[in-house]
C-alpha cells in the first residue's frame, strides 16, 4: 500500500460517495428484481397462450379426422351391404372375389371404428386439457394483472431512488479534486459498486489479505489515504463497514 497524502475530507468524500455507490447497487438489484418478475409473469401467460391456442388447432384437426373417419366409415358400411348381398354374382370367380373383398370391408370397418374410439377418447382428453388450460391462464393473467401496478409504483420509487443517489454522487464527484478522481474512478469501473474497502482484523474484506496497522490508523484519524496491495480498493475507516 502506498499513502497518496494526508486529506481528512477526502475520506469524508470517499464515505460519502461510497453510500451513494451502495444504494444505487442495492436500489438496481431491487429495481431489476421487479423486471425479471414481470418478465416472468408475462413470459408465463404468453407460454400458456401458446399452449391454449395449440391445443385449439389440434383439437380442431381432430375433429377434422373424426368428421372424415365417419364419413368414410358409413360408405364402407353402405358399401359391405351392398358387396356382402352378392345380388350380381353370377359365378363361382364372383363369388370367392365378393367374399374376398367382404373381408377387405370388414376389416377396414373394424381399423375405422377402432380409430373413432381412440379419437373420442382423445377429444375427452383434449376437452379437460382445455379446461385445465383455460382456468391455469385466468389465474395467471389475474396474478399479473393484480400485481402489475403495485410493481409500477415500486418501480417508480426505485427508479426516483436511484436519481437521488445518482445526483448525490454526481455532486461528490464534482467536490473530488483530480488526484483523488483519478485514483476513484477506475477502481468503480474496475469492481462495479464499490471501489473502497474497509478493514476487519487487520485484513482488507474484499481479499482477505494483511492490511498494516498504521495504514488503518492513519485512515482512521484522517492523516492519509491507502491502498489496498492486492485489489488496489481505497480504504476507508471501519466505521463505515460492508454490508
Amino acid at each position: 500500500m502506498s499513502s497518496v497524502g494526508p486529506h481528512a475530507e477526502r475520506i469524508s468524500l470517499l464515505i460519502e460517495i461510497d453510500q451513494h455507490d451502495r444504494a444505487l447497487a442495492e436500489l438496481r438489484a431491487a429495481r431489476a428484481e421487479i423486471k425479471s418478475a414481470h418478465q416472468s409473469e408475462r413470459d408465463r401467460l404468453l407460454r400458456l397462450k401458446a399452449e391454449w391456442e395449440a391445443l385449439l388447432h389440434k383439437q380442431k384437426a381432430l375433429d377434422r379426422e373424426q368428421k372424415n373417419r365417419e364419413v368414410e366409415l358409413e360408405k364402407t358400411e353402405r358399401k359391405l351391404a351392398r358387396v356382402s348381398s352378392f345380388e350380381h354374382v353370377t359365378t363361382a370367380r364372383e363369388l370367392e372375389a365378393a367374399k374376398h373383398e367382404v373381408e377387405v370391408l370388414k376389416r377396414k370397418k373394424s381399423e375405422l371404428e377402432d380409430a373413432i374410439l381412440l379419437g373420442l377418447e382423445q377429444q375427452d382428453a383434449y376437452a379437460a386439457e382445455k379446461v385445465r388450460l383455460e382456468r391455469t391462464l385466468k389465474e395467471a393473467r389475474a396474478a399479473y394483472d393484480r400485481e402489475k401496478e403495485p410493481r409500477r409504483a415500486r418501480f417508480d420509487k426505485l427508479s426516483a431512488e436511484i436519481e437521488t443517489h445518482r445526483a448525490g454522487r454526481a455532486d461528490c464527484l464534482k467536490r473530488m479534486d483530480p488526484e483523488l478522481k483519478a485514483l476513484y474512478e477506475p477502481l468503480i469501473r474496475r469492481y462495479g459498486d464499490r471501489a473502497v474497502t474497509t478493514v476487519v482484523d487487520n485484513r482488507c474484506l474484499p481479499c482477505r489479505l494483511h492490511v498494516p496497522a498504521q495504514h488503518v490508523v492513519d485512515v482512521l484519524l484522517g492523516k492519509a489515504l491507502h491502498r489496498c496491495q492486492h485489489c488496489e480498493r481505497l480504504i476507508l475507516p471501519e466505521e463505515n463497514p460492508e454490508r
